[in-house]
């Protein structure tokens, strides 16, 4: 609540951990290291690819998740990070 995060109805209490953890994370500026470590505490290490796309400025990202709200926090992250020139393309499979 001091955070002002508000969890979605269907979060587990491992992705309300999560979110926080990824809220308290925050800083800049953002490496792309820094970047792979946000997603990986969201999802685990080996659950995901980051393809950057230099001439387009475009990040790819896939992700494995194992409920919707998971996706989100992942968008949610990447959406806050990332500048506002770049262009974000996120997918997304279940475990």
């Amino acid at each position: 609540k001091m955070l002002g995060i508000t969890p979605a109805l269907t979060d587990s209490l491992d992705t309300r951990k999560i979110r926080v953890l990824t809220y308290l994370s925050f800083k800049t500026p953002y490496s792309w290291r820094v970047l792979e470590q946000m997603i990986m505490s969201c999802v685990g290490e080996n659950n995901f690819t980051m393809k950057y796309i230099n001439d387009t400025s475009t990040l790819i990202v896939t992700v494995k998740v194992d409920d919707v709200s998971q996706y989100d926090l992942i968008d949610n992250l990447l959406k806050e990070v990332l500048p506002n020139k770049a262009v974000l393309i996120l997918h997304h499979s279940t475990c």
